[in-house]
């Protein structure tokens, strides 16, 4: 079964956060969903049934930073994955790739979203800038490490609009990982994000992409349970 990552953002205060953590307590077989609120919320939305994940992480260790999450803290309450490189945060890579370095060497999976911007994309040139990203990561990690990173292709010249053609989402993702497989002599996992839709989740579900990524649609249940109930068909 494909997984499925749930970016609720800033979203929620305690009471509502703790109704939603209810509601999804209440499913069955979804362990392979990975919910991700905001920092101050991750210890109470601690489960069993499913996994939690950071929206994002500090490049630093401990020390005088004041107000940032280390990801010793993380794996401290029990955060199983880390999202780097959203697009909201605009981060510059050099950032992204230094949390990068202390995700892995804590061995902290990390999913790490990449992108075209819309020019790339109509002169067709997607899968080359989305690889010159992948490999401007992998050259600065050792291959040792490579276990703990996944990508989440979100076209964020799209965001709010509809998203890509199924077919075309699953030709990018197959060129991808066949070009990083011959490359680095490793299968990573790629999944998309970027308005997901249950027709869009109904076609993709026999393809190339590894899950999906969701962001405000993840803040009703209702949407996971539909998603999930598809996956697990």
């Amino acid at each position: 079964m494909k997984h499925l990552i749930c970016n609720l953002k800033a979203n929620f205060n305690l009471e509502e956060i703790l109704d939603y953590k209810k509601n999804l307590d209440n499913l069955n077989d979804i362990e392979n969903l990975i919910v991700c609120p905001s920092f101050c919320f991750l210890p109470v939305m601690y489960s069993k049934k499913f996994l939690i994940g950071a929206q994002d992480v500090s490049e630093y260790g401990n020390g005088s930073y004041t107000g940032k999450v280390t990801v010793r803290m993380l794996k401290s309450i029990g955060v199983s994955c880390v999202l780097l490189n959203h697009a909201e945060l605009k981060n510059r890579k050099n950032k992204v790739l230094a949390k990068l370095k202390k995700c892995v060497k804590s061995k902290m999976p990390v999913y790490i979203f990449i992108s075209e911007t819309m020019e790339e994309h109509n002169y067709q040139y997607t899968n080359k800038v989305l690889k010159e990203q992948i490999s401007y990561y992998l050259k600065n990690i050792g291959k040792e490490d490579y276990q703990y990173v996944s990508f989440i292709y979100e076209p964020n010249w799209l965001i709010g609009e509809k998203p890509l053609d199924s077919k075309e989402i699953n030709n990018i993702v197959y060129i991808l990982k066949k070009d990083l497989e011959d490359t680095y002599k490793h299968t990573f996992a790629i999944f998309y994000g970027g308005g997901v839709t249950l027709d869009l989740v109904k076609d993709l579900k026999e393809s190339y992409v590894d899950g999906f990524a969701i962001g405000n649609n993840s803040l009703d249940v209702n949407n996971i349970i539909n998603i999930v109930n598809i996956l697990k068909k």
